[in-house]
């Protein structure tokens, strides 16, 4: 996956932190307290994934613009968007996730996609 994030899609996941960080960073630290789990993954899109993903958070729910979905690490290289060969580059970046949110940002109707990482 490229990670390739447009200054739009930037500006739409900083508005929508604002008012749901609390939430996300209470459903990280649940992922961590579970061993089985790593590397919680948010994963922000217009469009529904629930065939992927939990929903946590519906577009509009907080009048956010997007729906946020919750992951981890091995989970998106088991659905090959986190490429095999690239698994240790993405270790590697992956932001401690006591301090900070890891968020993929998917945009169908562009093609772009990439990670962000926001401090809480």
């Amino acid at each position: 996956m490229q990670n390739v994030i447009d200054d739009k899609m930037l500006a739409t996941i900083n508005s929508d932190f604002k008012k749901i960080k609390d939430k996300l960073r209470n459903i990280s630290v649940i992922i961590q307290d579970h061993q089985e789990y790593n590397n919680p993954i948010f994963v922000a899109t217009s469009d529904e994934m629930d065939n992927f993903f939990p929903l946590l958070i519906k577009k509009g729910e907080f009048d956010n613009e997007e729906h946020y979905y919750v992951t981890y690490f091995d989970n998106l290289v088991k659905l090959s968007i986190i490429d095999k060969n690239r698994v240790e580059d993405f270790i590697t970046n992956y932001k401690n996730p006591k301090y900070y949110c890891c968020i993929l940002c998917l945009n169908k109707v562009y093609g772009k996609s990439g990670y962000v990482y926001i401090p809480y």
